[in-house]
């Protein structure tokens, strides 16, 4: 339903005669939301920005009456193909710089793979009292 949305707001765009710029412009959004918007590729517009799209346009409530359709997708259109690439997947690979996979955050599998903290006497960790002196 994006991927229609989207259409309509191509093809209204154009034949209004205006850019992707100009038509963020007009409804106060840069010119890449309109493209994610065209392209079905970001995220699902708001109501706000139906209206405001479906104003500049003057596309007679067309946009504002298929919002709801677009906003109860369960899946964006761009999901669609990694879920089908996904149930033929022999292995996954995640690169996550800043997220500790849910298996690293159970103590169990965490205590083998992660050293111990370091220790400053034989049998506990390194503890002070007050500022440490130079």
């Amino acid at each position: 339903m994006a991927a229609l949305f989207g259409a309509r707001v191509r093809r209204l765009r154009t034949a209004a005669g205006l850019t992707q710029a100009e038509l963020g412009a007009l409804t106060h959004v840069v010119s890449t939301r309109i493209t994610q918007i065209e392209r079905a590729s970001g995220a699902k517009p708001t109501l706000e920005l139906a209206r405001a799209l479906d104003a500049a346009l003057g596309a007679d409530d067309l946009l504002v009456e298929l919002w709801p359709y677009v906003y109860r997708e369960a899946f964006p259109d761009w999901s669609r193909k990694f879920m089908e690439y996904s149930e033929r997947a022999v292995a996954v690979r995640e690169y996550a710089a800043h997220v500790v996979p849910g298996l690293l955050q159970t103590e169990e599998y965490r205590r083998p793979e992660v050293p111990p903290p370091l220790t400053g006497a034989a049998h506990g960790p390194l503890a002070h009292e007050g500022p440490v002196g130079r």
